[in-house]
Order: structure tokens, then C-alpha cells, then sequence
């Protein structure tokens, strides 16, 4: 009997052991959280102030907004002023479409009223092989807010894209360029 009793623990034991063991031993096997294959980047468009046509709207939006030399507050010349992102922003999102296919997603925005054209140019590179550049415009129009989105067959890979310049024109005659270049990438299944 004593035998018995010491064989049926065995067995309850081993039978808790084995369930137990996957619990314990699932996280040294357990999926990390997948990590984003597409991230968007975003930069800020800069007014140059060279490009301001000197017109009455122009000089108005140049006091209402504080810009290139003209203070909000008194509508005074701030000397030196340097002043960065003025204009809006400049985004790239890449992102995986299946069949070689990436999606492509450009957008300049305007924070100074509507822009009548605006255009860039970029490059985009899979590491795997291939490149191509990338160029495209909008206008004439009216907006603040230019999405561009388009495929492009780049071909199964780790893909890059960047757009290196951009610029916009807005309705009183500024013109308004990027200060760094904006960057993606994703995987391309």
C-alpha cells in the first residue's frame, strides 16, 4: 500500500509539473511586441522672408503673424529675429502595400493661410536593390493642406524614402522651404 500512495503522488506531481512548465516557461519563448514599420516624420517649413513680395497683403500677414522682423505686439522691427518653423510642416509616411508595392505619403501644410502651388523632391532606395528619384507638384490651387499619396513599385525590402527639398507658395506671395530634410522607411513585403 505504502508503495501505492507513493506512486499516485509521483504521478500528481508530474502531471502538475508538465502543466505548470509551459506557464513558467512561456516567457523565455514569448513574441516581443512587433515593432512599427512605418513611422512619420515631421519637420518644420520656414518662411523666407526674401521671397515676400512687398505689396500691402504681404506686409499685413507679416504683422498679424510676427514674422520677419515685424513684432505681434507693437507692430514694430524686431531686429535678428530668427525664426524657424513659421510656415508649417513638411511630412513623410512610408508604408508597406503587399506585392512589392510601397505607399508613399507626402504632406505640406500651412500655418500662414492658403499656398497657391507648392512642390518637392526626394529620393527613395530599397536596400535589397533599387532607387528612384521622386518629384511631384500641386497647383494652381488654393490650400493649406497638400496630402500626396501614391504607390510606387519598389520591389520586396527594407525601403528608405526622404525628401530633401520642398517648398510652397502662399496666396500673399511668401514663399515658405523646408529647414532639414524629412525621412521613412518601412518593410516592403
Amino acid at each position: 500500500m505504502p508503495i501505492l500512495k507513493w506512486a499516485r503522488r509521483l504521478v500528481i506531481c508530474l502531471v502538475a509539473a508538465s502543466i505548470a512548465l509551459p506557464i513558467v516557461a512561456a516567457p523565455a519563448f514569448a513574441k516581443t511586441s512587433p515593432t512599427p514599420t512605418s513611422v512619420t516624420i515631421t519637420v518644420a517649413l520656414e518662411l523666407d522672408c526674401s521671397s515676400v513680395p512687398n505689396t500691402p497683403d504681404a506686409r499685413k500677414a507679416l504683422k498679424d503673424n510676427g514674422l520677419c522682423g515685424f513684432s505681434k505686439k507693437g507692430g514694430g522691427i524686431t531686429p535678428y529675429t530668427t525664426v524657424s518653423g513659421t510656415c508649417g510642416t513638411l511630412s513623410l509616411l512610408l508604408f508597406d502595400a503587399g506585392g512589392g508595392w510601397m505607399q508613399w505619403k507626402a504632406e505640406i501644410t500651412s500655418s500662414l493661410g492658403p499656398f497657391v502651388f507648392a512642390s518637392y523632391g526626394g529620393s527613395w532606395n530599397n536596400w535589397w536593390g533599387g532607387f528612384g528619384p521622386v518629384g511631384r507638384s500641386y497647383g494652381p490651387g488654393l490650400t493649406s493642406d497638400w496630402l500626396d499619396i501614391f504607390g510606387i513599385l519598389t520591389a520586396p525590402g527594407y525601403v528608405t524614402g526622404q525628401i530633401n527639398w520642398a517648398q510652397d507658395t502662399l496666396w500673399w506671395g511668401g514663399t515658405c522651404r523646408n529647414d532639414a530634410v524629412v525621412g521613412a522607411s518601412t518593410n516592403v513585403t
